[in-house]
């Protein structure tokens, strides 16, 4: 009988206790969190718009728990390439279905997914996305704003608000010249850095000639350069800024130096850029008509390895010249979706991934002992991996803060914001972004790809008149519409300044 007394008695101290420790039996509300490139995880078989299964995925949402976020993440797979271009398409038609993809890869998203939360951040439908800046505020999410120096956060601003959370991969560019260190040795040829940064780009081809003049394939293992090795179209991105970001060709840009949108085709730079391309297809320096296994002596890069934060044991072939031009460019990140039923909770676990260091180890090196280990402070990879100095190349996770690959300084945060110290490297117009609706988007797409083309062109035919040749490629441009289009998007542009 007195068990069956103090019975109701222990019922409520028991309920009490479970009262206090409610958190840990808080409901678990689903996110979704779609990723591009599943196989960064080592998963081979991920089926469009399905759940990716991984153990690091299921670390991850245990040390949400740890961090009394109430959420359990679904990974799943968001195809970022357009694979319905069959071998009957022009060169046009592919470029257009590949931008038209890139460019509606969220609305497709949508349709496919409604349920979905967390996406990669695509900058041509930023208004498909969540503004941040209130969110990543308040007290819960503060703590990202942190995790970032301000210059990164400013840079991918897009119209003045905050749409993604970049990775912290160090987004700073350069125009590098970069040259083949086996060859400058075997050659025995050095290089005087002041006079070989004063030449253009065809100046130094005209350097280099002499060594090809009787050979274009130097000792079956070296060519001089081609117009890819060159980056002939981001090398411009100092002055011209893309319209469409990661379309460095789409003949629409902003002219930094005056704020004015321009036809690329009708500038000095890409005059000179198509007849540089016309030099390298006529004299044969890319040895296109040969199967090639060899480097390129010259090359350009706008997506250099930056001295200050790579360890001085990382082994290069590449003698390189900075040509003094360092900027700020746009990072890849991750932003909620508009349409997301758990906005907060989204913003919340994102804001998570990237301000904790475990959580970003984990979604950028795996399990410890088993995908990696560390050695001397630094994250050395088990299996495979593409790594650079300026951070991996994980779809999820904040590169700052995780551990150092190998080729990365220990001290890289310390070095990061040093770099980022310089105000000058936020460009002008960085942050433009035109909104598009799907009759401009037509004209935008038509546009890029006539340009397109007519750069495919150059670096793979030979062009008997390059001035009549850019003539008829003005005219195609011209009855697409693209005075009216220039117009408009200036207009845009001219009102944002305002603001």
């Amino acid at each position: 009988m007195k068990k069956l007394k103090y019975f109701p008695i222990l019922l409520l101290c028991s309920l009490y206790c479970l009262l206090l420790s409610g958190c840990s039996f808080q409901k678990k509300e689903e996110i979704i969190w779609y990723i591009s490139n599943p196989h960064f995880f080592h998963i081979e078989d991920a089926v469009p718009y399905e759940d990716l299964s991984s153990e690091r995925f299921d670390l991850f949402n245990k040390r949400l728990e740890e961090l009394d976020i109430p959420a359990k993440v679904t990974f799943r797979y968001l195809p970022d390439m357009d694979m319905s271009s069959d071998e009957s398409d022009s060169i046009t038609d592919t470029y257009k279905k590949s931008l038209d993809f890139s460019a509606h890869l969220i609305r497709t998203l949508k349709e496919q997914d409604p349920q979905a939360d967390i996406v990669p951040f695509s900058p041509m439908e930023y208004r498909e996305f969540v503004a941040l800046d209130d969110s990543l505020a308040s007290e819960k999410n503060s703590s990202v704003l942190d995790s970032l120096p301000d210059p990164i956060w400013n840079v991918n601003r897009i119209n003045g608000k905050t749409y993604q959370i970049p990775r912290g991969s160090m987004p700073l560019s350069d125009t590098i010249y970069s040259f083949s260190a086996s060859f400058l040795k075997d050659y025995n040829l050095t290089l005087n850095e002041q006079e070989i940064t004063s030449m253009t780009p065809e100046e130094v081809i005209d350097f280099l000639f002499p060594y090809f003049e009787d050979n274009r394939l130097l000792d079956k293992k070296y060519y001089l350069t081609s117009a890819d090795d060159l980056s002939l179209g981001n090398c411009n991105y100092y002055k011209y800024l893309p319209l469409l970001r990661g379309f460095s060709d789409s003949s629409l840009a902003v002219d930094r130096e005056n704020g004015k949108i321009v036809n690329l085709l009708t500038t000095e730079e890409m005059l000179n850029n198509l007849s540089l391309a016309q030099r390298i297809y006529r004299e044969d320096l890319d040895i296109h008509t040969e199967l090639q296994t060899a480097v390129p002596v010259f090359t350009i890069e706008t997506i250099p390895t930056l001295e200050e934060l790579t360890v001085s044991t990382a082994y290069s072939d590449r003698i390189r010249f900075s040509l003094g031009k360092r900027y700020l460019c746009p990072s890849i990140g991750n932003g909620v979706l508009n349409t997301s039923s758990n906005q907060q909770l989204a913003i919340e676990v994102l804001a998570a991934s990237m301000y904790d260091e475990t959580l970003s180890n984990l979604m950028i090196y795996g399990v410890p002992d088993k995908d990696y280990t560390l050695e001397n402070g630094h994250a050395i990879y088990k299996f495979n991996q593409v790594i650079s100095s300026v951070g991996s190349f994980s779809p999820v996770g904040n590169n700052l803060i995780a551990y150092p690959n190998e080729y990365e300084v220990t001290d890289k945060v310390l070095v990061s914001e040093k770099l980022l110290e310089d105000e000058s490297l936020l460009l002008p117009c960085s942050n433009f972004v035109p909104d598009v609706d799907d009759t401009t988007w037509e004209q935008i797409s038509g546009i890029a790809a006539i340009c397109h083309e007519a750069v495919f062109t150059a670096e793979s035919e030979e062009i008997s008149d390059l001035n009549t040749f850019l003539k008829e490629q003005n005219q195609k441009l011209y009855d697409a519409g693209i005075e009216s289009l220039l117009s408009g998007i200036q207009s845009q542009l001219d009102a944002q300044k305002e603001d």
